[in-house]
């Protein structure tokens, strides 16, 4: 475990540097990011990957099984000029049927902690809008697909994408 991982302000800070400069401007390149987009995070952690997109005014669910991540998240927002639009639940994902739809769904680095992840690509199915889009991302040097910045239309799933377009980025 690096330091970054124990202090959590820090890893927040990173994820929201990293998917504000490399995530958002991957997925805008599939779809528009705007004040009326949903977002749904699952495994958010403490919500570092949800912060630029609160910054933009969108709707954004996150769901983590950490209470603890969930606590830490409440503090980190508690004072966002757009907390209206946020909603944090403590839950296992196949436990929230009634969440909503959303424009998009993002995973970042979770994937792999995610229990039977046949039926997980499958079930979010159902949180997902008919125009909808989903974005994965795997750690440098784990993704399904290489290396390189990829976008997957899978059989198995319609706007399934891959992304490890950001660089692994450290904030002092």
């Amino acid at each position: 475990m690096q330091k970054r991982h124990i202090n959590r302000l820090k890893y927040f800070q990173e994820q929201s540097y990293t998917t504000e400069k490399y995530v958002i401007p991957f997925i805008e390149k599939i779809t528009p990011i705007s004040n009326i987009t949903s977002v749904l995070e699952i495994g958010c952690g403490e919500g570092g990957n949800m912060k630029p997109f609160l910054d933009a005014a969108c709707k954004v669910t996150g769901v983590d099984l950490s209470k603890e991540k969930i606590e830490n998240a409440h503090k980190f927002f508690k004072d966002h000029r757009n907390i209206s639009n946020l909603k944090l639940i403590c839950e296992n994902i196949y436990n929230t049927d009634n969440i909503g739809k959303f424009d998009l769904i993002i995973t970042r680095d979770v994937l792999k902690h995610i229990h039977n992840q046949e039926k997980f690509l499958n079930y979010v199915k159902k949180f997902l809008n008919p125009n909808g889009e989903f974005f994965v991302g795997f750690p440098h040097g784990k993704a399904p697909l290489g290396g390189t910045n990829k976008c997957a239309k899978a059989n198995f799933y319609r706007n399934f994408h891959t992304s490890i377009s950001y660089p692994p980025l450290f904030i002092n």
